[in-house]
């Protein structure tokens, strides 16, 4: 499931098998949709080679030094492997395009399908509030494309992972040279300290401190099901987890609390994809627990379209009936002081 913001205009035109194509993505509502800057928007779909190919437009944000940034970026997803070029650039209210992204030549895949480049050093609040660019309050981004598809004998991606993760997958299930055990009651898993650190900042601190987790080389973990942290460490391994998207709530869960921001946006839009009037209030409650802005930005989206529906679901009901027990428990407890002061 896609973020539609506003507009999105597309052509292109084929000749033998290169694909060129051209596509503007209007955000509107811009001082609303982007302030504060969500941690991912996407375009609606752009179709191309007979829709053997779907690409999206995205912007993402990041703190770098305290400072926020936005990452601009294609995703394409794709049965074979594509190798494509890009350019995008924001149009301004006379139509002036300034570019922001030029990728080299680069092989996309439907499984590693992300091309990006930062915006320079341009800021968030630079980016919104740019009167050329947010006139109307919108934004236009535009993006040219050029594809072909890659002919060879060897084997699709989409049947087979490349050697590199089939190698760091095969460290993880040797357990060669682990040095951590994440440990689960009775069960444990090996790990290696620095794979572990080189992608979640709170394995990072844990390992560079006196806790007693880098002392004893264990990490007990209480509040995740074994299962799910196999997964995320595939998925720290091998950036890939095959299991995500029956369990992606539970990983969303795992994603947030060991600072997987990657991991965290693919559980999003894998719920997304889940989202209906029956689960809205539940996955919402879920994205609003784990901080997930895409994830509750549809499914609020969805509740405040279909209220009616949604206030006869069961969710809507559990929610409702633990609200007033808390609003309940709250007056017993002020009650109580009130009348404490009073003695």
């Amino acid at each position: 499931m896609s973020v539609s913001t506003g507009s999105n205009h597309y052509s292109f035109n084929t000749k033998s098998d290169l694909t060129e194509l051209s596509a503007s993505w209007t955000i509107e509502n811009a001082s609303l949709r982007l302030i504060p800057f969500p941690r991912l928007l996407e375009s609606p779909p752009i179709y191309s080679n007979d829709r053997s190919q779907k690409w999206h437009m995205c912007l993402s944000s990041q703190t770098i030094s305290s400072t926020l940034y936005v990452d601009a970026y294609m995703r394409v997803h794709c049965a074979d492997v594509v190798r494509a070029q890009f350019v995008l650039s924001v149009v301004d209210d006379e139509g002036v395009k300034t570019m922001i992204v030029e990728s080299p030549s680069s092989e996309f895949t439907g499984s590693d399908s992300r091309g990006y480049g930062l915006i320079g050093n341009m800021t968030v609040h630079n980016l919104v509030t740019t009167q050329k660019w947010t006139a109307g309050d919108k934004i236009t981004l535009h993006c040219e494309v050029k594809a072909i598809a890659v002919t060879s004998n060897r084997p699709k991606v989409r049947f087979s992972l490349p050697d590199i993760y089939l190698n760091k997958l095969s460290v993880l299930v040797d357990q060669k040279f682990t040095d951590v055990v994440l440990v689960f009651g009775e069960r444990e898993l090996k790990a290696h300290k620095a794979m572990l650190a080189g992608h979640s900042s709170v394995f990072a601190a844990m390992f560079n401190s006196d806790m007693k987790e880098c002392a004893e080389n264990r990490v007990e973990i209480d509040d995740l099901d074994y299962e799910v942290v196999e997964q995320m460490l595939q998925f720290i391994y091998t950036d890939r987890a095959p299991k995500l998207k029956v369990m992606a709530d539970r990983l969303l869960r795992a994603a947030d609390k060991y600072d997987l921001e990657r991991l965290k946006i693919l559980c999003e839009q894998a719920l997304c994809e889940l989202l209906s009037v029956d689960n809205a209030v539940h996955l919402l409650a879920l994205a609003n627990r784990h901080n997930a802005d895409l994830l509750a930005s549809h499914a609020t989206e969805i509740v405040s379209n279909n209220i009616g529906e949604v206030m006869r679901t069961q969710d809507w009901h559990d929610m409702v009936a633990k609200f007033s027990e808390t609003v309940s428990v709250q007056c017993d407890e002020e009650c109580d002081e009130d009348k404490e002061d009073e003695d």
